[in-house]
């Protein structure tokens, strides 16, 4: 009985922490932002500050998925030694060059060419 409520608790916090990635129409914040508004926050130095949780949330999420979806993968982060840092980094160059794009395509090229080159 106090494993059902652990569980119970833990999945209560992790939809809370869900929902807050997203935006009041279901949205998920860091997908739907562009290039252009992510350059923004980063040029203002709030990347690792309040203005930039949505993105790195947003990218522990992606990363979590990946890691529950793609049967070989065990710990994307280990097994590429990859951060939240190194995938902002990337997506910020990426985004340089591309700013009519959208943050969350940045970071799937970033991810799918990671597990491309591993095959």
């Amino acid at each position: 009985m106090k494993k059902f409520i652990m569980i119970i608790g833990l999945s209560s916090l992790l939809l809370w922490r869900l929902g807050y990635a997203a935006d009041r129409n279901g949205n998920y914040i860091g997908y739907t932002r562009s290039c252009m508004q992510y350059l923004e926050v980063a040029a203002q130095g709030q990347i690792y500050k309040e203005g930039g949780v949505i993105y790195r949330a947003w990218i522990e999420g992606y990363l979590t998925a990946v890691d529950v979806l793609v049967p070989e993968l065990i710990d994307i982060k280990e097994q590429f030694n990859i951060t939240t840092e190194k995938v902002l980094e990337d997506a910020m160059m990426w985004c340089i060059e591309n700013p009519d794009k959208g943050f969350g395509a940045a970071v799937i090229r970033y991810i799918k060419a990671l597990i491309s080159s591993r095959k």
